[in-house]
């Protein structure tokens, strides 16, 4: 049997972020509908972070805002493998986790991404 972990971090004025882990048995588009359907009739604000592969399909299909789990400090260009800010906000993703406790990253690119990249 598999288990499913998803993470829900509860934020301020009633926002809720449901984090995906990257199991293999992926549940983000299911999960899409149901956070869909409650943000409507509850009319709370529930962001998503699934697995990379499902993020264009849930925006297309759903009016729910998206953050990636992950975002590298690097500029456009020759960074195979890297996942940009732009790309990210060209997807139409609406933020980003950053350092999360899975996700380590230096304390100087969590600085200059903040810097560069909150508006």
């Amino acid at each position: 049997m598999e288990i499913i972990q998803i993470n829900i971090l509860l934020c301020h004025k009633l926002k809720i972020i449901i984090l995906e882990k990257s199991y293999l048995k992926r549940v983000s588009k299911k999960l899409a509908k149901i956070i869909d359907d409650v943000s409507k009739e509850s009319g709370i604000t529930i962001f998503l972070s699934p697995q990379f592969m499902d993020i264009s399909p849930i925006i297309s299909e759903y009016d729910i805002p998206i953050f990636v789990q992950h975002i590298d400090y690097v500029k456009p260009g020759k960074n195979t493998g890297h996942v940009t800010p732009e790309s990210v906000k060209q997807a139409g993703c609406v933020g980003a986790l950053i350092n999360h406790s899975e996700k380590r990253i230096p304390f100087n690119q969590i600085e200059n991404l903040v810097k560069k990249y909150s508006d």
